[in-house]
């Protein structure tokens, strides 16, 4: 496991969001088989445990279904493992950025992050759903990010409150402008991680489209005479996107640690 106290003041020196970008890709890469075991698992198996139980309810993509008794028992599991992956995600970014991978059993600290990861979700949806009323939703939008971004310095914050009992108070511009990088990070991290599984699918499939009209010969198609091989590309689109989605996680968590390392840094030089 890459330590993070090890690698982001000895060997390296994080300025820019493309350093941060680099770095966090580097860690991802190197804690690979943490992740994999702790968070995309857990993600797999979910994902995989709902696409059975919309099947054993028969479910159906329409309004008319989501509004059975089926369909709202099937949206309630839904939720409840959506927070559950969120939840997990969130924590076991703290979990390997934060305290090396230590458990911080404070229930405390549990409770507040599952609190958070609710309003957080329900702030995400209420989002979503106010696209219907005019300017709403830019409003919301942009209310999201502020909030987003916050949410991830609150935590880390309350996570190494607890793990070393160590938190530095920012004056309002160094606020300012921590929150505003972080801004720009969180923006760039999920913007990645749902561009590029998408960019990887299609270029993947132009490719075998290709291949197949030079085989064929055929340059159009009825979209369900070739519907299996579309649920292929929405599965593989869909791993792609699990397995980058806690990019943004532990980048966030990755560029706190970082601030407060160069602080706790900086203070021990004053007091030497």
């Amino acid at each position: 496991m890459v330590n993070v106290t090890d690698f982001s003041l000895t060997k390296f020196q994080l300025k820019r969001v493309t350093d941060f970008l680099a770095f966090s890709i580097f860690y991802y890469a190197e804690n690979f088989k943490l992740i994999f075991k702790q968070i995309l698992i857990p993600q797999f198996v979910s994902v995989g445990l709902i696409y059975f139980l919309y099947k054993s309810l028969y479910g159906e993509f329409n309004l008319t279904y989501f509004l059975s008794s089926e369909g709202k028992i099937f949206l309630f599991v839904l939720i409840l493992f959506v927070i559950s992956n969120l939840y997990n995600t969130i924590y076991q970014s703290i979990k390997l950025v934060v305290l090396n991978n230590l458990e911080l059993r404070l229930w405390k600290f549990k409770t507040l992050l599952l609190i958070l990861t609710i309003f957080r979700l329900f702030l995400f949806l209420t989002m979503l759903a106010s696209i219907f009323f005019d300017y709403t939703f830019i409003f919301m939008f942009f209310a999201f990010l502020v909030l987003n971004t916050y949410f991830y310095q609150f935590i880390f914050n309350e996570a190494e409150k607890n793990f070393s009992s160590s938190q530095f108070k920012l004056k309002f511009f160094e606020f300012l402008k921590l929150n505003f990088k972080a801004f720009m990070i969180s923006i760039v991290t999920r913007a990645l991680t749902i561009f590029l599984p998408l960019f990887a699918t299609f270029s993947i499939f132009i490719v075998y489209e290709f291949v197949r009209i030079l085989i064929t010969g055929k340059v159009f198609f009825f979209v369900v005479d070739r519907w299996i091989e579309f649920q292929i590309w929405l599965i593989y689109t869909l791993l792609l996107f699990l397995i980058a989605n806690p990019f943004q996680y532990l980048t966030m968590m990755i560029f706190h640690k970082y601030r407060f390392l160069k602080e706790l840094n900086k203070n021990l030089e004053q007091n030497i």
